[in-house]
């Protein structure tokens, strides 16, 4: 029988934002493909595909950046009921003010959806927020916590981003990942060229949260049959497994005949169950 622990009904995804969400060569915030709708679309699917199999999705952002810009405040205020699932203290409304919990290249602060001149840092090193900057480095570490806050296993996170210098180690790590470096080899381009990788890639996305959760219910099922088996074998135990610990001599059963003490070397009589 298997030994594993609880199954945890959860899929973690994160995203990256530059030429992943948005096409950060325009002047304007542009989401990639040019609309905020395809995106939202694809997530609220995800949503409700994975919802029907129980499985709950945890949405993060993970974004290279020195600070907390123009982008990520469209990106907090677009995906926010998404990542306001990841805990309760995600959004505050301060001074009238909506703002976004973020970790900010080693400090948590609330930024200001609305303006970029209002920001109070916390002095607070253990919160927990989906919304991470992060300048330098890869992203593995921060998506292997990330996950390890929800206890989610590592083949049930789902990471997408443009950079090889993130994908090639989440892959090793064993996070599932879907790549948006097409990109570079398309632009300048024809937008139909871009919208058809786009939808490629959603694809290739519903497909991995199916596996996953296909997954999932397959370990919950495993662990389902042998905890039956386990309750309908137990009173046969006590039958057939009897401890030998309470007893004062050792005896030997021979089928049939009867029960011999090795100790003394006596006959001990056996009585026959009658049909």
């Amino acid at each position: 029988m298997s030994n594993q622990g609880p199954v945890t009904k959860k899929i973690l995804i994160t995203l990256d934002l530059d030429m992943t969400l948005f096409d950060s060569r325009q002047k304007r915030v542009t989401w990639m493909g040019g609309s905020e709708k395809f995106w939202l679309d694809t997530f609220d699917t995800i949503e409700t595909n994975a919802r029907e199999q129980g499985v709950e999705v945890i949405f993060t952002v993970v974004t290279s950046k020195e600070c907390f810009d123009d982008m990520c405040s469209v990106a907090a205020t677009s995906l926010r009921k998404y990542l306001e699932k990841f805990n309760g203290m995600t959004y505050r409304t301060i001074k009238n003010k909506e703002h976004c919990l973020v970790w900010d290249n080693g400090s948590f602060n609330f930024e200001s959806l609305q303006d970029n001149s209002t920001q109070y840092n916390l002095n607070k090193p253990n919160l927990k927020t989906p919304f991470i900057i992060k300048q330098f480095g890869n992203k593995t570490k921060i998506i292997e916590q990330l996950a390890r806050q929800h206890n989610i296993p590592i083949n049930q996170c789902i990471f997408l981003d443009d950079d090889w210098a993130n994908i090639r180690p989440a892959r090793n790590a064993g996070i599932h990942v879907v790549a948006y470096d097409w990109f570079y080899r398309l632009y300048p381009s024809k937008d139909k060229h871009i919208k058809q990788k786009l939808d490629d890639n959603k694809n290739i996305l519903l497909r991995m949260v199916a596996h996953i959760t296909h997954n999932i219910a397959d370990k919950a099922g495993q662990l389902e049959a042998e905890a039956i088996n386990r309750a309908l074998m137990a009173p046969f135990h006590s039958l057939f497994l009897p401890s030998y610990r309470s007893q004062s001599r050792l005896l030997e059963y021979v089928p049939g005949i009867e029960l011999v003490d090795k100790s003394q070397k006596a006959k001990v009589p056996f009585r026959r169950a009658k049909y």
